[in-house]
C-alpha cells in the first residue's frame, strides 16, 4: 500500500470516526491498524488500498453497499457492533462544508479500487410502484434463486420470518417449528377447516398446518420457485390432495367458498402502505363468517421516521419492501370495516 495511500486512509478515518465512543477498529490492506483491535468489538477491514474511496464516495449507503458486495470491505467480529458508530455519525448531524471538501480531496488521493464483479446486480425495477407487473419483478429478484442457496442461512423448511424461542438452548430447526405451531394455535386452527397461507413462501406453513392440524390449505405466493419448491416439498409428504400452492399475485385471488383462517406471515411488508387498503378489504372479502386473520409482519413504531430513498435491502435484498406502522395498520383494519382494531381482539401480530 502507498505510503501516500496510507497517510490519506486514517486521515479520512480520523475525521469521520475520530473522537467518538464506539467499539470498532479499522484494519487497512497493508495491516496497519486504525483504533484498537484488542478493545473493539468489531474491526473493519479495508481489503484495497482505495477502499475508503468506493465506500464514501457520492450516493450514500448505496455506495457504501456496493463497496460491500464487490469486496472493498468485510467486518470481523461481532457485526452489529459496527451500527453504532454509523448511528452516532447521523446523530451528530451531518459535517460542515469545511469538514466534507477535506474528506473528499483525501478520498480523490487514493487509488480507484479495483473491486470484484458483484454477480448480479441491484434490483433495477420499473414501472410504477405496486402493480402485479412491478411486484412480480421484485419478487423475482428476491426470492427466484435456488432453494439451496436460501438453505445455507434458513432452516431446513426455508423459513424466512422470525422464529419462537420457547427456551434459550432452542436450536433453529425446533423454534421454526414452533413458531408454526404458534401461528397454528393461535389461528385455533382446526381439522376441516379452510385456511389461506397468503404469501405462503417454500410451503412451510402450509404443509404444517395440513399435516399437523388436518387443515384444507391453499398457499398463494408470488414467486415461480417459491411456488415449484413448496410444491415438490408438499408432494413428497403425500398432503397434496389437502394442500394447493397457487402462482398468482394475492390481488387475483378470487375463492367463493371463502376461507375459516387466513394467515399472512412475513408478507405485509411487499404490500406497503399504498396496498394496506386492498389487503384488508381482500382479507375480509375472503374470510367465512366467523372468521379470522393472522398478521404477522416487521413494522416500524408510529413515531419512527420513515427512511427516505433506497438503500441497501432495497437495492439488493427485498425491492420495493416497506415497513408499516404500527397504529397506521390498526386504523386501516377499522376503515376496512373490521371488528378487529387490536392485537388482542384481531389475532394480528407485529415483529
Amino acid at each position: 500500500m502507498p505510503r501516500d495511500a496510507r497517510a490519506a486512509s486514517l486521515a479520512v478515518l480520523d475525521a469521520v470516526l475520530g473522537g467518538r465512543d464506539h467499539a470498532l477498529a479499522v484494519r487497512l490492506a497493508d495491516g496497519t491498524t486504525w483504533g484498537d483491535p484488542a478493545r473493539a468489538a468489531a474491526t473493519l477491514v479495508l481489503r484495497v488500498p482505495g477502499a475508503l474511496r468506493a465506500m464514501l464516495g457520492r450516493g450514500g449507503e448505496r455506495t457504501l453497499a456496493a463497496a460491500y458486495v464487490r469486496g472493498a470491505f468485510d467486518v470481523e467480529g461481532d457485526l452489529e457492533a459496527v451500527f453504532p458508530a454509523a448511528d452516532a455519525l447521523l446523530a451528530d448531524g451531518r459535517p460542515g462544508a469545511q469538514a466534507v471538501l477535506r474528506v473528499a480531496r483525501l478520498l480523490r488521493t487514493l487509488p480507484p479500487p479495483a473491486l470484484a464483479e458483484a454477480g448480479r446486480g441491484p434490483a433495477l425495477l420499473t414501472g410504477r410502484r405496486r402493480t402485479p407487473g412491478r411486484d412480480r419483478a421484485a419478487a423475482a429478484y428476491a426470492y427466484d434463486l435456488p432453494p439451496a442457496f436460501y438453505g445455507l442461512f434458513l432452516d431446513s423448511r426455508l423459513l424466512y420470518s422470525c422464529a419462537y424461542y420457547r427456551r434459550p438452548d432452542d436450536d433453529l430447526e425446533t423454534a421454526q417449528a414452533q413458531k408454526l405451531d404458534l401461528v397454528c394455535r393461535k389461528l385455533r386452527l382446526r381439522p376441516g377447516q379452510r385456511l389461506l397461507d397468503l404469501g405462503c413462501g417454500w410451503g412451510a406453513l402450509s404443509l404444517h398446518a395440513a399435516l399437523h392440524y388436518g387443515a384444507d390449505v391453499v398457499g398463494v405466493t408470488n414467486s415461480s420457485v417459491q411456488a415449484a419448491h413448496a410444491r415438490a416439498v408438499i408432494a413428497a409428504a403425500g398432503a397434496a390432495e389437502r394442500c394447493r400452492i397457487l402462482d398468482a399475485d394475492w390481488r387475483a385471488l378470487d375463492d367463493p367458498a371463502g376461507f375459516d383462517r387466513i394467515a399472512s406471515v412475513a408478507m405485509l411488508e411487499h404490500v406497503g402502505a399504498d396496498g394496506l387498503a386492498a389487503y384488508l378489504a381482500l382479507a375480509r372479502r375472503l374470510l367465512r363468517p366467523g372468521g379470522a386473520l393472522l398478521c404477522h409482519a416487521i413494522a416500524r413504531a408510529g413515531d419512527a421516521p420513515e427512511r427516505s430513498g433506497a438503500g441497501f435491502l432495497q437495492d439488493w435484498i427485498f425491492p420495493d419492501a416497506e415497513l408499516v406502522p404500527v397504529p397506521q395498520l390498526y386504523a386501516a383494519a377499522e376503515a376496512a370495516g373490521s371488528s378487529c382494531a387490536t392485537p388482542s381482539r384481531c389475532g394480528s401480530t407485529t415483529s
